[in-house]
């Protein structure tokens, strides 16, 4: 969406610098937000162009042009001339009023996100620490086998997809942004890499036995990231140096 607004005087400027302010706030926020605000400038433009007509002529204009983009393919013009007066300036209040508000909403739902995300994490990195869990882990980690067929028949599959499992949900939740990476590579960083590096193989031999290569695709998209974020973090290192 493309937004055209044409400003005058120091309320006009003022909200040009708000306006700045809120889209990179409001967008991640979602279409709701970003619409709401949108509407927000719609209903202050019209408010402003009634006042006009209701006074005098003896008033200067100008033709500020302010260019909003956002993420939404439609156009919406909104055109608004500003009258200095004592009710252009209530209504300025007003104006600023409400974005006031939907600023608070919009960093209070981005706060209650991360508070989320960090609780999750938090209750993934518990169950990961269960007794159950963990002898798996160190079962299929110290386990000297490279062949699926050979790995099924001398150990069976149990411990293997209770720790397959577990990293799959964790690399779904990743991949769709609902926990942080940066807490995920603090708490699971080694588990995840040692354990798919040892099971690549037997990974890889149950793709081709079975034809299914998106079995532990999540698995190993985990680990990937993990080592994207360890190279990412490397080079800033040295960067810094």
């Amino acid at each position: 969406m493309v937004c055209l607004l044409p400003f005058s005087s120091l309320f006009g400027k003022c909200l040009v610098l708000v306006s700045d302010f809120c889209l990179p706030i409001l967008r991640p926020s979602g279409k709701l937000l970003t619409r709401a605000y949108l509407g927000f400038l719609l209903i202050a433009g019209k408010s402003l162009h009634l006042a006009r007509d209701q006074l005098s002529s003896e008033c200067s204009m100008s033709s500020d042009v302010l260019l909003l983009n956002t993420d939404h393919n439609d156009i919406l013009v909104i055109k608004v001339s500003i009258v200095v007066d004592i009710q252009t300036v209530s209504i300025a209040i007003a104006c600023a009023s409400v974005v006031a508000g939907i600023v608070y909403y919009s960093l209070q739902i981005r706060h209650q996100t991360k508070a989320r995300q960090t609780d999750l994490v938090i209750r993934l990195y518990t169950a990961f620490g269960g007794k159950e869990m963990r002898q798996a882990w160190e079962k299929i980690t110290t386990r000297d086998c490279r062949d699926f067929s050979a790995y099924q028949k001398e150990f069976g599959l149990s411990d293997l997809n209770e720790v397959g499992w577990f990293f799959e949900g964790v690399g779904v939740l990743l991949r769709r942004k609902l926990i942080d990476i940066a807490a995920v590579d603090d708490l699971f960083s080694s588990p995840i890499k040692i354990s798919w590096e040892k099971m690549k193989p037997i990974a890889e031999g149950e793709r081709k036995k079975f034809g299914r290569p998106q079995i532990w695709e999540w698995w190993e998209y985990l680990y990937n990231e993990m080592k994207k974020r360890e190279q990412r973090l490397q080079q800033e290192k040295r960067g810094i140096c």
